[in-house]
């Protein structure tokens, strides 16, 4: 009989038992598919952040927080049936803290994109202003009899354009410091399972953004703050100076009029020396700067120059037609040196006016502009011909010293037998050569580590790197290939070539 009662005993145990995992059983399907609507949300919302930085408004990042408050809501229901799985208590564990940072982050990143495109186009239409207004100068400049209107006129334009502009640098202003504030506070860092590319598709976001201000507003604050001066312009006061001085009573005779020519031969030589010291500084910064930062750097510099070069440019082109009109004149014409100053203006204006399509225009210099998207057309065609098992590979477990904050890209992975190569490419600028081999050191330090820490996630990610460890260890090699961005580029690439000025004409009648 005891031997019965114990084997009755452990029949109802084993019953008890099975109503038990059956219950279990139950949870166990709804848990699984609500881990699985969990990841499909994040990654819904992550999808949504994909390129954001192209968006028009913040629409994508409205779907996205509402992708997050499906997750956040199951995330409660996960709670409910959790029981004693691990990864589902994992889950209600941590997920509502990165619900709550994302949401913070998310705030921060909505003003990014309300101030992102409020300096759109503003550094080609100060260019504009400016070069109407060196158009003004010039037909005023060409005329001093016009002195009295001209002393109206000019200020009253530049005083146009200081009304527009000014309120404008100062709400740019305003909005840069504070596109840096939420930058600096939209960050979202999370490296576990599908908040993992909606981090880096956040990431990226922000720095896309921010970036494209920076670019805007620092073409706003080299084109437009002498617009902003008003009638205290310093072309405008030069021009006003100039016609002032100008007097007729010491300038009727032929000598006279061959002097003021050597004078403005000087300047004008001065401005075309100008235009040679801009194409001078240009390759420099073409082969001195970094991949990253090589368009700010020779932005910088042409524009620069054409501030410098389009302060004279207007006056002087207008003091050629003034003396073009006086050699004209029928007391002076049947001289000699009148026609030697006629075709000297006529020849000299032709060489100073090829400024206008290159130098003037600053880093909208289309040469500049053609050199540079070359760079990136010639970096492309290098990455498609090495034979890249993957392009742009974010490495995990890495640190960009060259571009901070901006995560870890590689431009190609190589799988070649058991050994993987992680190639950079670069222009052949010192910059470039800098940066290449420091950063595919960085991005093979990350491998490393990713394959230290999670080489299950590794491989999930890049299965075709399996290979590259077969005994255990992670066989990582790295190149640099480097692309003619520099070398064999001359002065006139950036623009016509420009004639040297001619010589002074002799003084005696």
């Amino acid at each position: 009989m005891r031997k019965m009662a114990l084997g009755s005993f452990v029949v109802l145990g084993a019953l008890i038992g099975g109503i038990a995992i059956a219950d279990e059983d139950g949870n166990e399907g709804r848990r699984k598919e609500l881990i699985e609507d969990i990841d499909e949300a994040v990654e819904d919302a992550g999808d949504k952040l994909s390129g954001f930085e192209s968006d028009s408004d913040d629409s994508d990042l409205r779907d996205a927080l509402s992708y997050i408050s499906t997750v956040d809501s199951l995330v409660d229901k996960l709670d409910d049936v959790k029981g004693g799985d691990s990864k589902a208590n994992d889950i209600v564990s941590r997920y509502p803290r990165y619900i709550s940072d994302f949401r913070q982050a998310a705030q921060h990143l909505g003003k990014l994109k309300q101030g992102q495109r409020l300096a759109d186009s503003a550094g080609d239409r100060c260019t504009n202003d400016e070069a109407n207004l060196q158009t003004l100068i010039r037909n005023y400049v060409a005329k001093p009899e016009d002195y009295d209107e001209a002393r109206t006129k000019l200020p009253e334009k530049a005083n146009e354009y200081q009304k527009v502009w000014q309120p404008l640098m100062e709400t740019w202003k305003r909005n840069d410091s504070e596109m840096a504030n939420y930058a600096s506070y939209a960050r979202f860092s999370v490296s576990d399972g599908e908040w993992s590319e909606l981090s880096s598709n956040m990431s990226s976001a922000i720095n896309s953004i921010h970036n494209y201000w920076r670019e805007r507003y620092a073409a706003a604050e080299r084109a437009c703050p002498r617009l902003t001066l008003g009638e205290k312009h310093p072309d405008v006061e030069k021009a006003l100076d100039d016609m002032k001085k100008y007097t007729m009573s010491t300038k009727d005779t032929v000598t006279q009029l061959k002097r003021d020519y050597n004078a403005w031969l000087r300047e004008a030589r001065k401005v075309r020396e100008l235009s040679s010291t801009t194409r001078d500084e240009i390759r420099k910064a073409i082969c001195e700067s970094g991949e990253y930062t090589v368009r700010q750097k020779v932005a910088e510099v042409a524009d620069k120059w054409a501030r410098d070069i389009a302060g004279a440019h207007g006056t002087l082109l207008g003091q050629g037609d003034r003396l073009r009109d006086r050699s004209n004149e029928d007391k002076l014409k049947k001289y000699k040196g009148s026609k030697e100053v006629r075709d000297g203006v006529t020849k000299q204006i032709e060489i100073l006016e090829k400024l206008k399509n290159y130098e003037l225009l600053g880093a909208n210099n289309p040469r500049v502009k053609a050199r540079l998207d070359w760079g990136n057309k010639r970096h492309d065609e290098i990455a498609n011909g090495i034979g890249c098992q993957y392009k742009e590979v974010k490495v995990e477990y890495c640190n960009n010293a060259i571009r901070p904050g901006s995560g870890c890209r590689a431009d190609c992975v190589v799988v070649s037998g058991s050994t993987c190569r992680v190639v950079e490419v670069k222009p052949d600028s010192a910059g470039g050569k800098d940066e290449g081999p420091r950063q595919v050191e960085a991005y093979m330090r990350g491998f490393e580590e990713w394959f230290i820490r999670d080489r299950k996630g590794l491989f999930e990610s890049y299965p075709a790197m399996k290979p590259c460890a077969p005994d255990d260890k992670l066989r990582i090699a790295t190149d640099v290939v480097y692309y003619e961005f520099c070398s064999g580029t001359v002065k006139d690439e950036f623009g016509e070539k420009i004639d040297e000025l001619s010589s002074d004409v002799s003084e005696s009648e």
